[in-house]
């Protein structure tokens, strides 16, 4: 499979589908990006067409908003993922506990 999400760091690379889990969200799959890498994507992302009929709408945050969070949540980068943890692709913990991973965190 491909990701086809232009905005995705993984944008283009071939991954192989692990499996599929249907969440409140929608459903997301499980790829191993690399051998002994698994993230988890929105299926959507790896639908050629999803994309397609998407429109891009306004920024709902100013450039200044979108700053200042990347400077409050900067410090929260620097721990490293829990051993054996899973991430979404961009850094996410999908698993095994910490900051993003739905324990008091951003999901």
């Amino acid at each position: 499979m491909t990701v086809h999400y232009p905005h995705h760091p993984l944008f283009g690379k071939r991954v192989r589908r692990q499996g599929v889990d249907h969440r409140e969200g929608g459903a997301v799959a499980h790829v191993e990006t690399a051998p002994g890498n698994v993230i988890v994507i929105p299926t959507w992302m790896l639908d050629p067409i999803a994309y397609a009929g998407m429109e891009i709408g306004k920024p709902r945050a100013s450039l200044e908003a979108l700053i200042m969070a990347f400077e409050l949540g900067d410090d929260a980068w620097d721990e490293p993922a829990p051993e054996r943890s899973r991430t979404d692709g961009i850094g996410h913990v999908v698993d095994g506990g910490g900051l993003c991973s739905g324990e008091g965190g951003a999901a």
